[in-house]
């Protein structure tokens, strides 16, 4: 994804409009579930039923008048194979199955879009997690979502699936499932102040870890913890947010890339393009240095730095810090619109991701590039609704 924004020379020097500067500050959304048709997860693990036993922080109790009850996964649950345990405090079991066939011959979902097909677009499998006999107020113990077969996770951990446990408290416990490289020995969750939450041994390329509603602080949200991976040779990884895997669903799965916004046309142009093209570039690149302090660069490099400096504080203080530190920031393209003007697009990439946020100055409309939005939207809308909430779920 890329990014526009324009500049405007003042007093022959190059002052460049408020830009986003550490957007990555922003990525993520309240509450990270599996998506099975775009970005999804990672690893291909082998199945066996070695448990885990570290404890969590608190323990699960039933819904009242579930138990016993008809649980709706029983009907799916006899074409998986169990991958994972861990017990809990109060004597039940956190597990996950792995269903033989994929996603959608599992549920017998059909897929309606233009291209692609529910195999491969689904998930290669149907991934089941629950504390087997817990039922919820959802009708079942379990939760479903799909899993894809990816060689190796893009991060030391990425979070598969998640759920609430079946207990009559609001906020409830989540259970995290996360997969990581064939060589991790166990995961540590941490707060975003870096406190140890919980931690569980792997087993089969995944662990499950406990959220205790009381252990994230005021507006904290699943983005905002952290994950630490601990290697069978004992070496730690650093801690890194705990995210959704990188992976993207085949391109006959979706519409494809949507049309960029162009630039506007060129115009007038400055005495000396590409002395002035030169500024605006070592201009950016300083606003962008996070090595010179805000006091040691030029007052007029923004037109407006209001928030920005809080920004930076929070970005440094949460769980984004070390992958902020790793963004690079490129400008794509640059157009003179007038002697004293510019437009440019640029690109945002990190360890974690290429991105860019939304532009806060939207160039001029281009008849020819809102004619293709349009038709691309009317494409997206075709893939829409193949892969709603699964027969299991909390949504």
């Amino acid at each position: 994804m890329s990014r526009v924004d324009h500049v405007r020379p003042i007093n022959r020097a190059v002052a460049v409009s408020a830009v986003a500067a550490l957007a990555v500050a922003a990525c993520g959304n309240d509450r990270i579930v599996s998506d099975s048709s775009s970005t999804e997860n990672a690893t291909k693990s082998a199945m066996s039923t070695t448990s885990s036993t570290t404890a969590p922080l608190v323990t699960t109790s039933s819904v009242v008048g579930t138990d016993g009850a008809t649980d709706r996964a029983d009907a799916y649950l006899g074409a998986t194979t169990e991958i994972y345990r861990r017990r809990l405090p109060d004597g039940q079991n956190f597990v996950v199955r792995l269903s033989t066939q994929s996603y959608a011959t599992v549920f017998g979902l059909t897929w309606t879009a233009p291209t692609g097909s529910a195999d491969m677009c689904l998930g290669d499998h149907a991934v089941f997690l629950g504390v087997p006999g817990d039922i919820g107020p959802w009708g079942s113990a379990w939760v479903a979502s799909a899993w894809f077969d990816d060689p190796k996770p893009t991060q030391p951990a990425v979070l598969q699936s998640s759920m609430w446990a079946a207990e009559n408290t609001v906020p409830a416990t989540e259970f995290l499932v996360v997969r990581v490289d064939a060589d991790a020995a166990e995961i540590v969750l941490a707060a975003s102040d870096g406190t140890e939450l919980d931690r569980a041994l792997v087993v089969n390329a995944i662990a499950m870890v406990v959220v205790d509603p009381r252990a994230k602080g005021a507006g904290e949200t699943v983005n905002d913890l952290s994950v630490m991976v601990v290697a069978k040779d004992g070496q730690q990884s650093a801690l890194t947010p705990l995210a959704p895997p990188g992976h993207k669903a085949p391109p006959d799965c979706g519409p494809g890339e949507p049309p960029q916004r162009p630039l506007p046309a060129s115009g007038a142009q400055p005495a000396d393009p590409d002395t002035a093209a030169a500024q605006i570039r070592q201009r950016h690149s300083l606003l962008v240095d996070r090595s010179v302090p805000a006091e040691g660069k030029p007052a007029d490099l923004l037109n407006d730095d209001t928030g920005v400096q809080s920004a930076i504080a929070k970005m440094d203080a949460g769980p984004y810090r070390d992958i902020a530190s790793t963004a690079a920031y490129s400008i794509d393209d640059l157009v003179f619109t007038r002697p004293d003007e510019a437009w440019f697009r640029y690109t945002i990439t990190t360890s974690s991701s290429t991105f860019g946020d939304p532009p806060t100055v939207e160039p001029p409309m281009n008849p020819e590039w809102a004619a293709a939005w349009r038709e691309w939207v009317g494409r997206a809308m075709l893939y829409t609704g193949n892969d709603g909430c699964p027969p299991l779920s909390q949504c």
